[in-house]
């Protein structure tokens, strides 16, 4: 009886991931069945009046009142010898989460009054959605509020073309809710005075979504967290040009970088915001990404940990992951500027010396003592008294080795909490963290740029931290189990879904700030390694920061344009093939210079650890060791006395870089849930809809 069953598709989301109570439904007829001979059930009740054949030519409905957990829809066909059906088990979850991220973190602190949507409702901190409407002003060419009831003059409002042609009044709708417990935005243009379904949405839309993530790092408690929630009317760099071009843009609290650095939960979000916006606005033709620094980092985890939810990603001012922005780049930053503030300002007198030892231009200093940003990074991400809400003094609540050892921890491991099991001495999150055998100043005492006795008093002296973060003369020994989990999790971003899509990385000149040219490096050796080649990555610098505007237009422009060709291709060549066979010819590594492609690059330079002799990939937490050996130091001669303390400095050896590293493996999946315990389990494949007989 093959072929002769219905399909029923949940079109908005995984069917074992919904949330809010309701589901974007489409029933497939058997080949030769009209639609009307299919009647839906959902728990038992006919919805079929529900359903309709759409102007698509599909047969949808928009389903609603699903109850919290499963939900069997179930479509068959009446009349004549096909008593046939088919079921489908749709499972239904809070729209305030969590649905796969794993247990949230708490205390929650609801700010929704803060945001305009009046008091909090219950733990998940739920408002009323609200709706604004906005115009752009030919007067002052900026977003105006729009009175539905009293409309500015028709003269008054601009108007705009999206690339599909349409010219519209340049009107926006704003959507604010809270999901997830984050406030999200949804901005698109609007026309106040007709209909928008899902089946049937206004012209002025042109399929596609943008995801603006947004910068910063840190870990807070509050919906709102540190920094509110970013502009949809304003996408960095690119102001309005999404919307002036038809993408509907999306965005919460959730995906700023300054709020949140769990990528899991933002993946979460992510999922759930694009489900609402498919069953309010409709299926989306593809989606893209935007987000500098700390917008960067999830928009490269969420493509390799949950792939299909980000069809084209623009990583600016980019990190791979958090724990390579965290562990190995500003945490070992604060770490060697503590040790240069204690060191004898005679042996490190001339400032080019650190700056080699951290990688960085002769004439910064990204690792020495000036260099604040890293140490005031490195405390609100890994000192468990600071950053839980950003306040000075934090809250009774927080953490505090002397007056509240029971008290929430504001770091990065404990903020994971679905992720990174206890520690059985103590209950804090197990910390994938280790400097053990790590040779600062390495390559730059190989080439004669610091003398071994700079070398032997860095690395007997630099130290390592405790699980509070605080210096301590050991180095730092990450939790084995730890490790294991932090590859298996996808913490450390493998590559191997990023072949998938393609990838518009954005720098600026290095020695500047806490950004790296160095960091897309290790993104694109990671590619290699995982795919052979990377050639879905392009890379585009600014050699000035007056680039920026116009190099990130055309980023955006020619991404769109890529991801456009590799969703007309209806051939079944595998997606990764397609990505390489619609790279348009714009999209070639190149510098900026006078608002041009095609200048000479400034340097890329370095970090502490591939100093250290470590891979560009950066992708060891913690390393392999082997015996020292002064025979790999070449022409490098050290005393007696300067060999003890390398001896003392690595008891058990040092690091050996052609091995992978301590619990280094490929992730065990994608698309993990930790809803089941720490480390995740794999979701498996989307649930199907199965045959049935009456």
């Amino acid at each position: 009886m093959a072929g002769t069953a219905p399909e029923i598709r949940v079109l908005s989301n995984r069917a074992d991931l919904v949330s809010g109570g309701d589901a974007l439904i489409e029933v497939q007829p058997p080949k030769h069945i009209a639609a009307d001979r299919i009647t839906v059930s959902l728990n038992g009740k006919d919805v079929t009046a529900k359903f309709a054949v759409r102007p698509t030519g599909r047969y949808q409905a928009l389903l609603t009142g699903l109850r919290d957990g499963r939900n069997e829809v179930t479509a068959r066909v009446s009349g004549g010898s096909r008593n046939t059906g088919a079921k489908l088990t749709v499972t239904n979850h809070s729209d305030q989460g969590p649905i796969f991220a794993g247990p949230q973190v708490q205390p929650w602190i609801c700010e929704t009054e803060k945001f305009g949507l009046g008091p909090a409702n219950g733990s998940g901190c739920a408002a009323p959605t609200r709706y604004d409407y906005f115009y752009k002003s030919t007067e002052t060419n900026k977003f105006e509020p729009y009175d539905l009831k009293m409309p500015p003059a028709s003269q008054l409002v601009a108007s705009t073309t999206t690339d599909e042609g349409v010219t519209v009044p340049y009107i926006v709708r704003r959507e604010r809710g809270v999901m997830d417990r984050g406030i999200y935005d949804i901005a698109a243009l609007f026309d106040p005075d007709a209909a928008w379904q899902p089946w049937a949405p206004q012209k002025a839309w042109n399929g596609k979504l943008l995801a603006f993530f947004h910068a910063g790092a840190s870990l807070s408690h509050k919906q709102g967290g540190r920094a509110g929630i970013p502009d949809v009317f304003n996408v960095q760099n690119l102001g309005d040009l999404p919307l002036s071009r038809g993408f509907a843009v999306m965005t919460s609290t959730l995906l700023f970088g300054a709020n949140s650095m769990n990528d899991i939960v933002q993946a979460e979000a992510l999922t759930m915001m694009k489900e609402h916006f498919i069953e309010d606005y409709g299926p989306v033709r593809y989606t893209l990404s935007v987000g500098w620094s700390g917008g960067s980092v999830p928009q490269y985890t969420i493509a390799d940990n949950y792939p299909g939810l980000l069809d084209g990603i623009a990583p600016w001012w980019s990190a791979p992951d958090w724990w390579t922005w965290t562990a190995l780049d500003v945490n070992e930053c604060s770490q060697l500027g503590h040790y240069f503030e204690k060191a004898d300002p005679r042996l490190w007198a001339n400032p080019a010396d650190k700056a080699a030892v951290g990688g960085a231009p002769p004439d910064g200093s990204w690792c020495g003592p000036t260099h604040s940003l890293s140490v005031s990074t490195d405390r609100t991400n890994l000192d468990p008294r600071f950053g839980c809400t950003s306040s000075d003094p934090e809250p009774e609540w927080v953490y505090n080795p002397q007056t509240n050892t029971r008290g929430t921890r504001c770091t990065l491991q404990d903020y994971l909490r679905g992720v990174f099991a206890p520690r059985a001495s103590d209950g804090f999150a197990m910390r994938p963290v280790d400097n053990v055998g790590v040779q600062y100043g390495l390559t730059p005492l190989l080439r004669g740029q610091i003398s071994a006795a700079q070398f032997v008093d860095l690395n007997a002296k630099v130290g390592g931290t405790d699980i509070d973060n605080n210096w301590i003369p050991a180095r730092t020994k990450a939790d084995l189990s730890a490790l294991h989990t932090a590859y298996q999790a996808g913490r450390i971003v493998s590559g191997r879904q990023l072949a998938k899509v393609p990838i518009f990385d954005l720098e600026s000149p290095d020695g500047v700030d806490i950004h790296a040219k160095v960091r897309p490096m290790m993104l694109r050796d990671r590619l290699v390694a995982a795919n052979g080649h990377a050639k879905n990555m392009v890379l585009w610098d600014a050699n000035s920061f007056s680039e920026w505007t116009t190099m990130a237009r055309e980023a955006f422009l020619t991404l769109d344009q890529w991801v456009a060709g590799i969703k007309a291709d209806v051939s079944n060549a595998p997606v990764e093939v397609k990505v390489l066979r619609h790279k348009p010819t714009e999209a070639r590594d190149t510098c900026w210079t006078d608002g041009k492609p095609g200048a000479e690059c400034r340097p890329t330079y370095s970090k502490p650890r591939i100093v250290a002799g470590g891979p560009v990939a950066n992708d060891i937490l913690k390393c392999q060791l082997k015996p020292l050996d002064w025979k790999d130091y070449g022409p490098i001669k050290f005393t007696t006395e300067q060999k003890h303390m390398l001896r003392t400095a690595f008891p058990t050896g040092v690091c050996d870089w052609t091995k992978r590293g301590v619990g280094q493996q490929e992730p065990k999946a994608t698309w993990l849930t930790f809803m089941n315990g720490t480390g995740g389990d794999p979701l498996g494949p989307p649930p199907r809809s199965e045959p049935i007989r009456r």
